[in-house]
């Protein structure tokens, strides 16, 4: 039996009323904690048992290594060969890839070669690779059946490297090459941009475009697929250094930077709204152009045409000074145009009210030819349209100030000009 004061005091610490029944749960709480110690043991020691029964070896990844060889020998140094590549394969199993099947197993890059197939070695009678003495070159037998041909050792596979096709440009004038390219076949290749896969001969200009034959008769198309075979196209290529234009807009561009011009196609101004040579002016609303102070370039028109040009200028106080007019503004002393026709030109020609000075020029196809300026076999056609305002405007269906060396002037024809003289404006404050 226990007295009072432990009654309490069991009271005071599990909260019952009666001590008997305190010491039972105490004796209960003890229990269930060996219970549950012994459930977690067992879970334990049943977990090791079943990853042990449960553990295998590690997987073997392949029996045998297959080696690819490029095959590349003495011609190429050591240091330079393509490294050779290999693949795990099972016992008996197929080759499922090779060089080339994605980005993670690439196929070596030639520039001259390609591979044509991975082939087996010729063995010795002693079961040695026989490898051609001259050449370094390990002699093939049969070719490796990806399809079919079972591994069951060590393998190596060589390449057979074809010499890849190319496409040869041949100057028509001469007989002679000047470029190709090389590619593996069934490469599609898509017209060259890049200088060093276009045609080119020292001291000459290429004159962008390809031929089948000789005769010129059909153009060569792209793109071109690449085959086992060389092909021979045909090229132009003129002596010098030119811009080839064959646009309105190459035409103009070139003007502005007073190079070498080459014409291959006659240039038809009548739908074109780009940019012309010159500065623009904007008076009024309108934009006129100044006339490009001095063209110091050549121009070859290949006896081609440029049409339906037109030109707006007006000489204002905000064109700089430049304040002349004409197709080509003034021809500079290195100025050489020749075998070219200017067909319907337009040139009209204004001057703002703000300019009073005099003595000025306007000319169809100039203002002003210096000393040294060449024209040759030239024919022009059109309308040049000013007014003299009181004799301040000088005007010319051809050259208004020509300083040229008559020698050099040879064979211009511009009797289809037509000159229009608008009456003086009435002055009026602007």
């Amino acid at each position: 039996m226990y007295d009072k004061f432990d009654v309490a005091k069991r009271q005071s610490i599990f909260g019952r009323f009666d001590g008997v029944k305190v010491v039972s749960k105490v004796m209960k709480v003890k229990k269930l904690s060996v219970k549950l110690i012994l459930c977690l043991l067992t879970a334990l020691v049943f977990a090791g048992a079943l990853t042990a029964c449960n553990k295998t070896p590690e997987e073997k990844k392949f029996d045998f290594l297959v080696t690819f060889d490029y095959n590349e020998g003495n011609a190429v140094a050591d240091a330079d060969k393509k490294p050779n590549q290999t693949l795990g394969v099972l016992n008996n199993g197929l080759v499922s890839i090779r060089p080339g099947y994605n980005n993670s197993f690439e196929e070596g890059k030639f520039d001259t070669y390609y591979v044509e197939g991975w082939y087996l070695p010729k063995l010795s009678a002693g079961g040695d690779v026989i490898v051609n003495e001259e050449t370094g070159i390990v002699e093939l037998d049969r070719e490796w059946n990806f399809r079919e041909d079972r591994v069951t050792e060590p393998v190596t596979l060589y390449a057979k490297l074809g010499l890849n096709a190319k496409l040869i440009y041949v100057d028509i004038e001469t007989g002679e090459e000047v470029g190709f390219m090389r590619y593996a076949p069934g490469y599609r290749r898509d017209k060259p941009s890049a200088s060093s896969l276009r045609p080119s001969k020292l001291g000459y200009t290429f004159l962008e475009k390809y031929y089948v034959d000789e005769a010129r008769t059909e153009e060569f198309t792209w793109p071109y697929v690449f085959t086992t075979e060389d092909k021979r196209i045909y090229v132009d290529m003129v002596e010098g250094n030119w811009q080839v234009v064959s646009t309105p807009s190459e035409f103009a561009s070139q003007i502005n930077a007073n190079t070498n011009i080459y014409l291959v196609d006659d240039i038809d101004f009548a739908d074109y709204d780009g940019s012309m040579w010159g500065t623009t002016v904007d008076i009024g609303g309108e934009t006129y152009y100044s006339s490009v102070k001095a063209f110091n370039g050549t121009i070859n028109g290949n006896n081609h045409k440029v049409l339906n040009l037109s030109r707006k200028l007006q000489a204002s106080k905000a064109n700089g000074g430049d304040y002349m007019g004409g197709v080509f503004g003034q021809l500079g002393a290195t100025a050489n145009i020749y075998d070219i026709t200017f067909e319907n030109v337009n040139v009209e020609y204004s001057v703002h009210s703000s300019l009073e000075m005099p003595g000025l020029y306007v000319g169809l196809f100039a203002w002003k030819a210096d000393n040294g300026a060449k024209i040759s076999n030239v024919t022009v056609t059109g309308t040049i349209t000013y007014s003299k305002l009181k004799e301040r405007v000088i005007g010319s269906r051809w050259i208004a100030k020509n300083n040229a060396k008559p020698e050099d002037i040879n064979n211009v024809n511009y009797d289809g000009v037509r000159e229009i003289i608008l009456p003086d404006p009435e002055e009026s404050a602007e």
